[in-house]
């Protein structure tokens, strides 16, 4: 029993020194419970990303469960050398895609951090902090849903811009570009609704 114990430690130390590459390469290979290892290192991330498109804990719960059914599901069209994080984000815009086709729901875009600092001590500061929280989620919800998306992915999944690139099929400049345009249209909205 005692060996079967430090086989499992040491198999679980090498999971963990692995690459998330590596882990799916194997699972590819024929290996899906190592994708476990995956779903620790993904799961509140995607969760997240979700919750911030959806603004449902249920729906962003299922989506993401979805992403790793797929995940197991089409293994072996993972690419040897292609970065995983690029690759299973492309898994969950396709899911989200898929979901807000179907669904005339899930236009919202939750702007409370998963990890929110804490509020100012004073009631008036975070009467102001709501209000504005209030104003600029209204004004996430008037844009369209590929700004909304690359926001998100950009700002609080904090993917990097080849990255973007990578899962919409644009250059880095394009992306550049279209982020640049999607801040400058909701500071447009934010401020419009602001004098009102």
């Amino acid at each position: 029993m005692a060996v079967i114990r430090s086989y499992e430690r040491k198999t679980h130390r090498t999971i963990l020194m692995l690459t998330d590459e590596e882990i799916m390469l194997a699972v590819s290979r024929g290996s899906p419970e190592q994708a476990s290892e995956l779903f620790e290192r993904y799961h509140v991330k995607l969760f997240n990303f979700f919750l911030r498109l959806a603004g449902d804990r249920e729906t962003a719960q299922d989506l993401t469960q979805n992403v790793f059914v797929r995940l197991i599901r089409y293994r072996s069209s993972y690419q040897e050398g292609r970065p995983f994080r690029a690759w299973v984000y492309q898994i969950a815009r396709n899911v989200w895609q898929n979901h807000w086709k179907a669904s005339a729901i899930g236009r919202t875009v939750p702007l409370k951090p998963a990890h929110a600092p804490p509020a100012e001590h004073t009631p008036e500061s975070r009467a102001m902090q709501t209000e504005q929280l209030q104003h600029l989620q209204k004004a996430l919800d008037m844009l369209p849903p590929e700004q909304r998306e690359l926001l998100v992915m950009s700002r609080y999944q904090e993917l990097k811009y080849d990255e973007i690139g990578q899962l919409m099929g644009l250059s880095l400049s394009a992306v550049k570009v279209k982020i640049h345009r999607a801040i400058h249209r909701l500071r447009e909205i934010y401020f419009k609704m602001e004098g009102n």
